[in-house]
């Protein structure tokens, strides 16, 4: 009974929905230059996403699990705030830090870097969104291992980086390719933030997921409906491969 209720559940929210969409943009696919060019730049976003928060979330995990350093679970639970503050709450408190008019968006200003309204403000509002993904993967791994590996690889002369990279990071690659697909798709399907942060200007700061937004608004119905179906395949198709 149990099992029935859940697959009933599944098919109401997810299945269903799909199915509509996959009847109706199937029917009604268009394509055109504004789609290319919001999926050109976010790809772009979701690319340099998943390179730094890739690298950044690695360190980071392999600091949470050293012991004897002060402030770990405050860390641990700033960490996850990105995953209980509403995006757009995020979009405001970027916005009022990086912001033209604050101390260092002039900073970046006169170094011609320029983040709001630009492809560095939905790049700030990815990184946010989705810094905890990687982290949350590995760190459970990590702290599995034996310690008396590591210990015994430091007595032999190893150093911290080769006994993470020889030791460590092998047990954690299923982990953190799901981190980097999480993030991957979190990035393309990010709406909040970005539509604060990037201004939403055609052919300049418009990913897919504000083009699909426009487009739906102005009643561009099929439009709309092939950019919903452009992303939720990318993303399935994502989700199959690392299956």
């Amino acid at each position: 009974m149990i099992v029935w209720i859940s697959m009933s559940w599944m098919i109401v929210t997810i299945v269903l929905p799909m199915l509509w969409l996959l009847i109706n943009a199937g029917t009604q696919m268009t394509w055109n230059h504004e789609i290319l060019w919001a999926g050109r730049l976010s790809v772009l976003c979701s690319t340099a996403t998943v390179l730094m928060n890739g690298l950044m979330g690695l360190l980071a995990a392999w600091g949470f699990t050293q012991a004897g350093w002060p402030g770990k679970k405050f860390w641990l639970s700033i960490l996850n705030l990105p995953l209980s503050i509403s995006p757009v709450i995020v979009a405001v408190m970027l916005n009022g830090v990086y912001g033209i008019n604050t101390p260092l968006g002039q900073w970046f200003w006169h170094r011609h870097l320029v983040l709001p309204f630009h492809f560095g403000g939905i790049w700030l509002a990815s990184l946010f969104v989705t810094l905890p993904f990687v982290v949350k993967e590995i760190v459970p791994i990590l702290e599995q291992i034996d310690q008396n590996q590591k210990e015994a690889a430091s007595i032999l002369g190893a150093k911290e980086s080769q006994i993470f990279w020889k030791i460590c990071f092998p047990y954690t690659k299923t982990a953190f390719l799901h981190g980097l697909m999480a993030t991957h798709c979190r990035t393309m399907g990010e709406y909040g933030a970005v539509a604060l942060l990037s201004g939403n200007i055609s052919h300049q700061t418009q990913t897919l997921t504000l083009l699909l937004e426009q487009s739906y608004k102005e009643y561009e119905t099929p439009l709309a409906w092939s950019v919903a179906l452009l992303l939720s395949l990318w993303c399935i198709c994502f989700k199959l491969t690392y299956e």
